[in-house]
């Protein structure tokens, strides 16, 4: 005959098992909370999903027709073919040189635009005043990186060292040409801000 005492260890881890089990469900289901709604939030933000992904997706693929027209801001005796020999003159992946700090930049700079630009005009009421702020941020967000991408690619066809610049710093987040870029942003978004409502109306009569 078996003793009492004998069979509790093994009574005891049977009982055991489901609360071990129970709380290793709780401890997955607390890790996959904060993703869940992370993803929850991004499916029911169209807008924050395309400022997330779609725009560094959008800026990583452009990376080298942008350093194409570094090339041909400097070179005004080179063809079109020929600027883009020199982009792709070390392969594909080459081509792409200083990008990933601007894909990296284009995070904040697209989801940020939009929300800046309603909240301001939404407070001060001036889509022009609005414009501006939203394309002040946009700048502070990605003008230090594409400053630098354009640095890499331009040191790139260089081969002596004394002729390389020094490259941005990525803490700097102005510099020269700052007032320029956020010009650039103000007639980029100028359409779609300033001129779309009268348009429309123009052109529903």
């Amino acid at each position: 005959s078996i003793h009492p005492s004998q069979s509790q260890p093994s009574s005891i881890q049977t009982r055991g098992a489901p609360h071990q089990m129970a709380m290793q469900s709780t401890f997955a289901l607390d890790m996959f909370t904060p993703a869940q709604a992370l993803v929850q939030c991004l499916q029911r933000s169209g807008e924050m999903l395309a400022g997330a992904v779609g725009g560094p997706l959008a800026v990583g693929a452009l990376t080298p027709q942008r350093n194409a027209m570094t090339l041909a801001a400097m070179d005004s005796t080179s063809s079109f073919a020929g600027v883009y020999r020199q982009v792709f003159r070390q392969g594909i992946l080459q081509s792409f040189r200083g990008g990933s700090r601007v894909t990296l930049a284009a995070i904040p700079q697209f989801t940020a635009i939009g929300p800046v630009f309603l909240s301001v005009e939404r407070h001060w009421g001036s889509p022009a005043a609005a414009m501006l702020v939203a394309s002040v941020a946009e700048s502070l967000c990605s003008f230090s990186a594409q400053r630098r991408n354009a640095q890499i690619q331009y040191n790139a066809t260089k081969t002596c060292a004394s002729e390389m610049v020094a490259l941005q710093p990525l803490h700097q987040l102005i510099g020269p040409g700052f007032v320029s870029h956020v010009g650039r942003n103000v007639f980029a978004v100028m359409g779609i801000r300033l001129f779309s409502p009268h348009s429309y109306e123009v052109v529903c009569r």
